[in-house]
């Protein structure tokens, strides 16, 4: 694969949101990226982890190719070096005109506003899954616009191959163009899959170890809520086939998933960017979810033809 010299091309005026490291747009032959830089990590933020600098860029880019791999649109990536930093350039999936509307905008404007417990209104940060399935149905910017319930599924099930806990309101969304058309948003924002913050000398403990593996790979929550503080397991949800959306979301998207393909995108990365351990440890870390939990739970669907309503039971 091409590595690329990102040195010396200036600094454009455009600014990106989030937290997560130093971002910084340029301009090559008319096109805006976005470079993303690793995010520090040995300081107080972070005092379990070993790493001076996280490994986000690189698994940015193998998240964004594994997605490309099962069919699923996703912003166009780039490994390449600045400032002495392994970066990844995010083409700039905006055109001229165009507006991004991330969800935490939409489930913000949600009429009757969701409230908490305690009867206090969230706002639109929060991620209940509950919420989330009720705003589909019930927005009229999504109610209008159906289809992005089935890419958030599509990227549900994508996300729990790459082990991504990170689908956050702020990183999937809509695109409103100048004619106030809508388009869904390309997956963008993969940088903290494939447990970007471990070192080289955790990667080994976990290889030699299967019950860390296993708990690595399977017994991890995501980011959605079924209960304030109870996060969902995502393995055991897409096991339990207890959502419709998702079911079919399993039925999409695992027929195309190639463990063969993916192990040529991490490999085809040069040593110098990723070293063989953390190359050996993405390959079989998604190779144990596909094996143990998306590909048993195709199966479960094809032979089995479900295909049930969402149903509140624990997914714990």
């Amino acid at each position: 694969m091409d590595i690329y010299d990102f040195n010396g091309i200036p600094q454009n005026d455009k600014t990106y949101g989030g937290t997560a490291g130093v971002k910084v747009g340029i301009t090559i032959d008319q096109v805006d990226f976005l470079l993303k830089y690793p995010g520090k990590l040995n300081d107080r933020n972070f005092k379990n982890v070993e790493l001076s600098y996280s490994n986000s860029p690189v698994c940015e880019y193998i998240g964004c190719k594994v997605y490309e791999s099962v069919g699923i649109p996703v912003q166009q990536t780039f490994l390449g070096t600045r400032n002495g930093k392994i970066v990844v350039a995010c083409r700039d999936f905006l055109e001229r005109g165009d507006t991004l509307i991330p969800y935490k905008d939409i489930k913000a404007t949600f009429e009757p506003a969701f409230t908490d417990p305690q009867g206090d209104i969230t706002n639109g940060t929060g991620t209940n899954i509950h919420e989330i399935i009720r705003t589909f149905k019930e927005h009229p910017l999504l109610v209008s616009n159906p289809e992005l319930e089935s890419r958030f599924w599509d990227m549900f099930v994508a996300d729990a191959l790459i082990g991504n806990p990170d689908r956050n309101n702020e990183n999937w969304g809509l695109i409103r163009d100048i004619d106030r058309n809508y388009r869904i948003a390309p997956v963008y924002d993969c940088g903290n899959c494939l447990n970007s913050k471990l070192s080289e000398e955790q990667v080994m403990s976990c290889m030699s170890d299967d019950a860390k593996m296993r708990e690595l790979s399977i017994q991890r929550p995501c980011i959605f809520e079924r209960k304030p503080d109870k996060r969902i397991n995502a393995y055991a949800y897409i096991g339990k086939c207890q959502n419709g959306q998702c079911n079919e979301a399993v039925r999409r998207i695992v027929p195309n998933v190639d463990l063969n393909a993916i192990k040529e995108i991490i490999y085809d990365i040069p040593d110098s960017l990723l070293h063989n351990i953390y190359k050996e440890f993405y390959c079989s870390i998604m190779e144990m979810r596909h094996d143990l939990i998306l590909e048993p739970t195709y199966m479960k669907l094809l032979e089995r033809d479900i295909s049930y309503d969402y149903d509140d039971h624990d997914d714990r």
